[in-house]
């Protein structure tokens, strides 16, 4: 999954039939939400769910059409049985169209029990015939276009920007530049909009800076909020536009308009249209008035984060960790960072700024635990340097260091070490509920990784992280860093705990 939203291509995954199969559930729904373009690669053990039962889980043809819908629940958009030589054809139409889906898919291809007993004569160049396009309506998109342009010269917008604008950034920073319109983006597209921008207002989300409270501010009964590219979940939006907008007007652009209608309210306009055409569209309109689309005025703020001293002897105080990550790793090297669920999504979501796109990475929707850990391999394997922010409980749960040192890629793992589940610890905390036990025997994940051949670092103070991690960086080789964090500083859980209270 890593690897294609990285890399925008298509990327192949092989699983064993059965409980294989079954286990990847939880990732391909998290591809499918997330924009990836994967094919999964299995086999057919039975045609019919009648007969002698085996002693495995079976994988049948109606078991593959149970698992396979337009919604974002189901593992697979589309799915293809290999009976005989003539599905090759409509695969290879498939993979064409996968290839060139702006909001991606997940393709399952299953190769029956008949298929895989023989050798089938690979296709000539004249049985693949490109797949039909869908020929949008160009001059409904010039329409939109124009709508949105009026808009947004009213001086009284605001432009909510999520994931699915990434591929428009640079349209986007020119649109909102010659309108002087101000940009929030949603927690998954942190960098699609320089966020050290002086029209950005930040990012909302969960742990996003941007809380309901301060979205009412902007808003008064003129204001157009314009969303390009978010469904507006809860972990991206907080629902934000639930709560305060029942009273200005609210646009919301996407090419598959159902999934974010069901999260609007009733007065709001969706305009189904690709992000990165409209935009491009619009950012084209400015040039053609013989408008500067880059507005001198607006320069990139410097920013830093000031290091606090932790109370705890022989601990960092996450904010301090955060702070080298930001000067270090993101404003000194330019690395990738990829962040997993929990605490360290909300220091990061909350204190990071980055100034360019795709730099920042985080799952959302189905929020798997120890995501960020094993998918920095997949972008380690494009060649590209990242840092992989994780929790204790997140290494634990899974990783792959082995394979990032079997191929030497340039994966670093900042390990959050608190020996607890704190982000269930404060939050309940923050409830005033029974807290059950939280705690983690406390590992040492430097020892950890060089069991497994990475490099491995322990660091206690703010000094040892700092050196530890200029030479993670610049070794560009797999390591393991063990911040011992102080488990008494409190994350910033923004809207999440009043969310968790409302209901």
């Amino acid at each position: 999954m890593e690897y294609s939203l990285h890399t925008d291509s298509v990327g192949v995954l092989f699983t064993t039939t059965g409980p294989g199969l079954t286990n990847t559930y939880t990732g391909l729904r998290t591809a499918r939400t997330d924009g990836a373009k994967i094919v999964l690669l299995s086999g057919l053990t039975s045609e019919s769910e009648v007969g002698n039962p085996r002693p495995i889980q079976e994988t049948t043809a109606g078991w593959i059409d149970s698992a396979t819908n337009e919604s974002f629940q189901y593992p697979f958009s589309e799915s293809i049985i290999l009976r005989h030589r003539g599905d090759l054809v409509h695969l290879a139409q498939r993979l064409r169209a996968l290839n060139d889906a702006p909001a991606g898919g997940c393709l399952g291809v299953f190769v029956s029990l008949a298929t895989q007993k023989t050798l089938t004569p690979p296709l000539c160049s004249l049985e693949i015939t490109p797949p039909v396009r869908t020929q949008r309506d160009a001059g409904s998109l010039h329409r939109w276009t124009e709508y949105l342009s009026t808009k947004l010269q009213s001086g009284n917008c605001i432009i909510w920007a999520g994931s699915g604008a990434k591929a428009a950034a640079s349209d986007l920073r020119k649109v909102a530049e010659h309108y002087d319109t101000p940009v929030v983006t949603t927690l998954r597209a942190k960098g699609v909009f320089p966020e050290t921008h002086e029209l950005s207002l930040g990012c909302t989300g969960t742990w996003g800076n941007v809380t309901t409270d301060v979205f009412r501010s902007r808003l008064n009964p003129n204001t157009t909020v314009i969303v390009l590219g978010s469904r507006l979940q809860g972990l991206c939006s907080s629902l934000i536009q639930l709560h305060c907008m029942s009273e200005c007007e609210l646009i919301a652009v996407d090419l598959h308009p159902g999934p974010v209608r069901r999260n609007l309210p009733p007065h709001a306009l969706v305009i189904e249209a690709e992000i990165k055409s409209l935009l491009n569209l619009l950012a084209q309109n400015i040039h053609n008035t013989g408008t500067k689309t880059n507005n001198p005025k607006y320069k990139l703020k410097e920013y830093s984060i000031p290091r606090e001293e932790s109370k705890q002897k022989d601990r960092i105080h996450p904010t301090s960790l955060i702070s080298m990550v930001q000067s270090i790793a993101i404003d000194t090297y330019d690395y990738k960072v990829i962040v997993d669920n929990g605490n360290t999504l909300a220091w990061t979501t909350s204190l990071l700024r980055f100034s360019k796109v795709g730099r920042f990475r985080a799952s959302t929707h189905e929020a798997p635990m120890g995501q960020a850990a094993c998918g920095a391999v997949g972008i380690g394997a494009c060649g590209t340097p990242v840092l992989a922010i994780v929790g204790d409980g997140a290494m634990l749960l899974q990783n792959e260091i082995s394979t990032a040192v079997s191929h030497q890629l340039p994966v670093i793992w900042l390990v959050l070490n608190d020996a607890l589940y704190n982000m269930c610890q404060q939050g309940m905390d923050e409830l005033g509920a029974c807290v059950p036990d939280c705690s983690i025997p406390e590992t040492d994940f430097a020892l950890y990784g060089r069991s497994l051949g990475a490099r491995g670092f322990v660091a206690k103070t703010s000094s040892e992280l700092e050196d530890s991690l200029w030479q993670a960086l610049e070794e560009k080789v797999p390591t393991v860093i063990d911040a011992r964090i102080d488990s008494s500083v409190v994350a910033p859980l923004g809207d999440r705990v009043t969310s968790l209270a409302r209901e």
